[in-house]
């Protein structure tokens, strides 16, 4: 398994569908969860409905922590055009910005003043998570 890098914004909401956000913002998700529907484990019903769009990036041949920072901008370019809508919905509705990385080993992570400034632009929380694996081989 390769380092991956995952950063995902979430749109949470128990009155406004994924396609009501859809249209607002003018981009479909990646997924999306619909209030009452059993969840992916089907396990238990959604509490909400959910509008996520996420970005995926294999790390191959450099370094994990060198390719954070450019995945976070990448993803925060992508939505810089809508970031003033998602603010809107965010004063109602939660809005959450998420790092995910999947990794060998503990790779640095930080974010720059102008990252951690857009995601205060939108409205959004902050959640960043490192998962640790073995390799396969031992």
């Amino acid at each position: 398994m390769n380092d991956e890098i995952r950063v995902k914004l979430t749109i949470t909401s128990v009155s406004l569908s994924a396609e009501d956000v859809s249209s607002l913002l003018g981009i479909e998700p990646d997924s999306t969860q619909v209030l009452g529907k059993m969840n992916r484990l089907g396990t238990k019903p959604y509490s909400q409905h959910a509008w996520i769009l996420k970005d995926l990036h294999e790390v191959n041949g450099v370094t994990t922590g060198d390719q954070i920072e450019g995945s976070i901008s990448q993803f925060l370019d992508r939505i810089t055009s809508v970031s003033p809508i998602i603010r809107s919905l965010s004063e109602e509705h939660p809005v959450e910005f998420g790092l995910y990385v999947f990794a060998r080993e503990i790779p640095p992570v930080s974010f720059s003043n102008k990252q951690l400034e857009a995601i205060a632009a939108l409205g959004a929380s902050l959640d960043v998570d490192i998962v640790l694996y073995a390799d396969d081989q031992a």
